[in-house]
């Protein structure tokens, strides 16, 4: 069965499933560029009187070919479609954007810059090294976190530069998203990953992870004023940041490895294993020097 032939099964048989619970306006095939210049194509729906569109990727059943395997991954599909759809439902998010509505919603997100370039010339963004600080439009969708890139056009329409939404993003950040410095070891074994911080490369070294209390974009905690001299306080040595991912960061101090090529290795393997390339941040590792309180790269 051809890509044309399933997209159209499934677009039957979401109308056919879910048609008599909700009003369908319109089902269509999208493409959206996510972080990292990731394009993802998918079904979305359209939903009368609801103001967001909920999306199902379909990559998972574009891979299946035997067709008992594809009726349960369509089936699986529809089903995660019909809670997408009550989420939409009870979104949390309002269909007003006025700046005096978005103003506390506004936070930090770090990018990688050169796999994002596209993306970064049309919204406002601060370069850092090879990332770039971008800003989100926070909200909530059934309890969960959820963001929107803020481009150029609602930044104009909001009359704010960049650096506006820099003093604004920072406070909304740091005030909903609080920073978590932590052992890797400690992490491990409260997410239940016991055996694994029992491993003697975990537990004979003080690794800690950087993050914010959801893990949500926690890379930008690293951009906190007081983050970096706490880490250097925990430490009371210089250290290396290893970016693990859009959500963490791990740092290393040097007085406990100062092996750049071993750290290098070290990010570009956890980059590798990553679940998905739109949590990637960077391959590079990078310092911090205390006596300059300066971050550069390694």
């Amino acid at each position: 069965m051809d890509k044309q032939a399933v997209i159209e099964r499934v677009c039957e048989e979401i109308r056919e499933r879910l048609g008599n619970k909700y009003d369908i306006e319109d089902i269509r095939l999208e493409k959206n560029k996510k972080n990292n210049g990731i394009i993802a194509e998918g079904i979305v729906v359209k939903i009368r009187g609801c103001n967001t569109m909920p999306c199902i990727y379909t990559d998972r059943i574009l891979q299946v070919s035997d067709e008992m395997l594809l009726d349960k991954a369509i089936d699986r599909l529809i089903i995660e479609l019909g809670k997408a759809i009550e989420n939409s439902l009870n979104a949390e998010l309002s269909s007003d954007i006025r700046l005096e509505k978005s103003r506390d919603r506004i936070i930090l997100a770090l990018v990688n810059k050169e796999k994002n370039s596209e993306l970064l010339e049309g919204c406002p963004h601060i370069d850092f090294n090879d990332l770039a600080i971008t800003f989100r439009l926070h909200f909530k969708l059934s309890g969960l976190n959820a963001s929107s890139l803020i481009d150029n056009c609602l930044a104009n329409a909001w009359g704010l530069n960049t650096e506006d939404l820099w003093n604004l993003a920072i406070e909304n950040s740091v005030r909903d998203f609080p920073a978590r410095i932590e052992r890797l070891d400690k992490m491990l074994i409260r997410m239940g990953g016991a055996m694994m911080a029992r491993e003697p490369g975990v537990m004979d070294n003080p690794f800690f992870v950087v993050t914010n209390s959801s893990m949500f974009f926690g890379a930008s905690t690293l951009l906190y004023k007081e983050v970096p001299e706490d880490i250097y306080r925990a430490f009371e040595s210089n250290y290396y940041i290893l970016p693990s991912s859009v959500n963490e960061l791990i740092v290393i101090p040097e007085c406990v490895c100062n092996d750049r090529d071993l750290l290098k290795g070290m990010v570009e393997s956890v980059n590798y294993s990553l679940e998905s390339p739109t949590e990637y941040l960077s391959d590079s590792i990078y310092y911090y020097d205390h006596d300059r309180n300066v971050i550069s790269i390694a």
